[in-house]
């Protein structure tokens, strides 16, 4: 038989098998009538090849300097004001951060609330005075006043501050000293001057007035003690410090605490609270968006074997109540519905799941927005669901054509496995990579225009307080890295999808084209001829589908930027609706295409271009009969795809929610929305060997076709009828 773009007939064997392959019916190199055999192929977009591998020892690269110089810590914790990390070696257990002086805290949120300390230039959070402590130290007889680190410079002759550095005690058991002896106050300690200059906020201590609480490493104010403002105002009736505490009551309070939470709140602290998440939730991610769904992925795709009616019924109705389901917990979550309007069915539930119910206050408004956002979605799959319903018996047709590919060749229910380890390993050595990598910037003073006091106030005993604060570096080096290592992921991610489907179409095509002489492996020879010849291909489709995935990146970044600078614009927000929308489109078609390039590229061995353009021929000739068919089938896979990551994804906020004190994350949106991606990912990877298998075939149905006039030779009759059914649909 002729082949399509040129060739020669098969032969009956190979010249130079590689080990373990053979003529005939055996080994990796199985020769039939219409998929090239081994010496009828050759190694195509070999440039490609080598492009990508270059750029894969460029991933390392990066990932080496990051491992090399990179410390996560810099993600989860503080610079103090002489720029120790926070929970860092002398500073180990010392994790939250505290701002002792809440004149330059008034300072940066509003000048106005400390006329009288105009001499304060503080602007920034950044250049703050703040030490690093084991706890948030609250108002009390023992701490009524907030000390920075001790210095032997501080302290009178007669002082037992004095008697105890005459011992040169080490650096750690100075802090030691500081924070369980003196409980972050050695007022009583000071010089006369220290006292005066402590009583005015200008350090080293500070008056401690306010109680604060610890969130996401830092202390946060949230009301002032007036039992404490009395004591120290009863330190000086009146003078500078009666002068000072006139500012504190509520509204000053509650000025500071919201100008935290702002600066907390800053696009680049959520980032980096968001990086934090991930490495404290690694076991969330692990069993959530690993181990969850490669159980119920291969569940799945071993009852569709042997139910495909079942289980296509099964999978419309759990979708929809996973659906309703995690929309529903999420309004629970949210305090919207209330647990004593849904206490019939609760109370039925065991205590611990019970309890993972509680709404959750710390992170109503987020949950609020995850819960209507799923409301909608669940309605569009509502929607969606009933207008399957008509179709469901044509997509139980298609899903049993695929189900006896299967069963002929059942080690293909396995293929699956490999790229999965190859992609749960590339992901944690990425996500790894990624957080060292963003954290190995260098830690350096700021250039903050201006010292904090002004010079009167900057003797040389107190120097180190009036320095501006310090900040995590990212030079123009370090920003490059961490693009390459995103585009990184985009293209290796691809690269394992396309050989994944590379080595699924060739078993496949087997099935198609020569179901009485199959090889002795199937998927094996389709391994084999993968990896020799065609990975310069899968090199290059995924390559392209990378650059679409990226430039999408890339246009959402400019569009938030120009909606930031001019949030109003109408213009700004339809052209970026509109390019969204597009690259979108263009994406989904430069997949399809890619999809059946490379059913092509392994049936008939040519380049990645030929398979493609030729791939797109066939469809094109072919669309009215086969679309039913895959349409139907592809959309009972795809709602198969969204259980596994809506219970995945529901698995992953309960253990959030169940997590220890240290274990909390600050929000449990970024870790849930990654399982539920990483999930839906894996769940592809498994019921793509279903989904593929209807195009291989379809694909194989329509090459058949052209080659013999429109007349298939080799097509099952269950198929056929199948086809014939679809099309009679079709007109209806």
């Amino acid at each position: 038989m002729a082949l399509c773009g040129g060739g020669g007939s098969s032969s009956s064997g190979d010249d130079s098998p590689p080990p373990g392959g053979g003529p005939g019916g055996g080994g990796l190199t199985h020769s039939s009538s219409r998929i090239k055999s081994h010496d009828q192929r050759a190694c195509r977009d070999i440039l490609f090849l080598v492009v990508f591998l270059a750029f894969c020892l460029g991933m390392l690269v990066v990932g080496g300097r990051g491992f090399a110089e990179g410390d996560p810590k810099v993600l989860v914790y503080g610079f103090d004001y002489k720029g120790q990390l926070c929970n860092e070696k002398d500073l180990d257990g010392y994790k939250a951060t505290f701002w002792p002086s809440a004149v330059e805290l008034a300072r940066v949120v509003d000048p106005t609330l400390v006329t009288d300390f105009s001499s304060v230039l503080t602007t920034s959070f950044k250049d703050v005075l703040n030490v690093c402590v084991k706890s948030c130290p609250q108002p009390s007889n023992d701490t009524l006043f907030v000390c920075v680190y001790p210095n032997a410079t501080y302290f009178s002759a007669s002082s037992e501050a004095s008697k105890y550095f005459g011992t040169t005690p080490s650096q750690g058991e100075q802090l030691k000293w500081w924070s369980e002896t003196k409980k972050y106050d050695y007022y009583n300690d000071l010089t006369d001057e220290g006292k005066e200059r402590s009583r005015a906020f200008k350090g080293p201590c500070y008056p401690n007035v306010m109680k604060s609480t610890e969130q996401f490493q830092t202390c946060q104010f949230y009301e002032l003690d007036a039992d404490a403002v009395a004591r120290v105002q009863s330190l000086e009736p009146s003078g500078s410090t009666a002068a000072a505490l006139a500012m504190f009551d509520k509204g000053f309070v509650d000025r500071i605490s919201g100008g935290i939470k702002d600066y907390l709140s800053t696009p680049l602290a959520i980032m980096e609270r968001y990086i934090s998440d991930l490495t404290k939730s690694w076991s969330v991610l692990v069993v959530g968006g690993l181990i969850a769904p490669l159980i119920l992925g291969f569940v799945w795709l071993i009852f569709t074997r042997f139910f495909a009616g079942l289980m296509a019924w099964t999978t419309l109705l759990l979708v929809n109540v996973l659906s309703i389901a995690v929309t529903f917990f999420f309004y629970l979550k949210a305090g919207i519905i209330g647990k004593d309007q849904v206490s019939g069915f609760t109370s039925q539930l065991p205590s611990d799941v019970e309890d993972n119910l509680d709404a959750s206050e710390e992170h109503k408004t987020v949950l609020t927005a995850v819960a209507v956002v799923c409301t909608l979605l669940t309605m569009l799959l509502l929607l969606f669901s009933l207008v399957m319903i008509p179709r469901i018996f044509l997509a139980i047709k298609v899903i049993k054509v695929a189900c006896n590919a299967i069963a002929t060749i059942p080690s293909v229910i396995l293929a699956p496995f490999t790229p999965f380890l190859a992609f749960v390993l590339f992901a944690v050595y990425w996500v790894a990579a990624a957080i060292y990598v963003y954290a190995s910037g260098d830690s350096e003073l700021r250039d903050c225009g201006k010292t904090r006091y002004e010079d009167k106030y900057c003797t040389d005993t107190y120097a180190h307080l009036c320095q501006c604060g310090y900040q995590v570096s990212f030079d123009r080096t370090l920003q490059y890295m961490l693009v390459y290592h995103v585009f990184g992921f985009l293209w290796i991610t691809q690269f394992i999808v396309a050989v994944t489907m590379g080595v699924i179409a060739g078993a496949i095509a087997y099935y198609y084209w020569d179901r009485t002489n199959l090889p002795l492996s199937p998927v094996l020879s389709s391994t084999y001829r993968t990896f020799r010849y065609h990975t310069g291909s899968f090199a290059l489709g995924s390559f392209i589908v990378a650059v679409l995935q990226f430039v999408q990146m890339v246009m959402h970044y400019l569009e938030k930027k120009m909606q930031e600078a001019s949030p109003d614009n109408p213009i700004i927000k339809y052209v970026g609706c509109c390019v969204r929308c597009y690259l979108s489109c263009l994406e989904s078609c430069v997949k399809f295409l890619n999809r059946n390039g490379y059913i092509l590229i392994m049936i008939e061995g040519d380049n990645y271009c030929t398979s493609v353009f030729h791939a797109a021929k066939l469809i094109a000739s072919n669309l009215l009969r086969v679309a039913a068919v895959n349409l139907v089938g592809d959309s009972i896979l795809f709602l198969g795809k969204l259980v596994v990551a809506l219970a995945s994804g529901l698995i992953a906020h309960m253990m959030l929610d169940r997590a220890s004190d240290d274990d909390k994350t600050s929000s449990p949106l970024i870790p849930v929305l990654l399982v539920v991606l990483m999930a839906y990912q894996i769940a592809s990877l498994f019921m793509g060997v279903v989904e593929l298998s209807i195009d291989t075939i379809l694909l194989s149905y329509c090459l058949d076709s052209e080659e013999n006039g429109g007349r298939p030779t080799n097509a099952p009759p269950l198929l056929q009828d199948y086809i014939g059914t679809a099309n009679q649909e079709l007109d209806k």
